[in-house]
């Protein structure tokens, strides 16, 4: 079938368009067999070695060995952290009623422009693992310390640490 949508795709387009839709297929090619044959890193398995093995969890950009007490202390680290936020906000309810009034206009703006900032974010902190260059260590430093946008609440309680959870059809 992928044979047939090369072939099809290769008729109906100019030569320049078709060395760029060799040259990605050669390279996507590439990568699954070699990455097939080499095999994967311990903790890792799946298509490019993209999913945790059971009893590993994934943490950021690497796949760690689940320990016993960790999902109690991350729960309840998960816990607190909300109780905080909640408390903060209590304390705060009555200026931030005063000053809605004053910045509703800019509201659906800020809005905006911060989806865009954690949008541009995650893909700046996915460059690093998604891409195998050797980045410089300084690079690597400074996209990590965006890390906070790449909220996944299973991967930070360690759900996986219980079950093999995956989110695949």
């Amino acid at each position: 079938m992928l044979g047939f949508f090369l072939l099809q795709e290769l008729q109906t387009r100019s030569t320049m368009q078709n060395f760029h839709i060799l040259i990605f297929f050669l390279i996507f090619f590439l990568i699954y067999y070699v990455k097939k044959i080499s095999g994967c890193k311990l903790g890792t398995e799946g298509i490019l070695c993209s999913q945790c093995s059971a009893g590993f969890n994934r943490d950021v950009a690497s796949c760690n060995k689940c320990s016993e007490e960790s999902l109690g202390i991350r729960i309840g680290i998960l816990a607190v952290a909300v109780v905080l936020v909640a408390i903060v906000f209590a304390l705060c309810q009555r200026r931030l009623k005063t000053k809605w009034r004053k910045y509703r206009p800019a509201y659906r703006d800020f809005l905006r422009i911060g989806a865009l900032a954690v949008t541009y974010s995650q893909i700046n902190t996915s460059i690093p693992t998604m891409i195998d260059v050797p980045w410089p260590a300084e690079f690597v430093k400074f996209v990590a310390i965006f890390n906070v946008v790449n909220i996944d609440l299973f991967a930070l309680i360690g759900v996986s640490c219980v079950g093999n959870f995956n989110f695949f059809l």
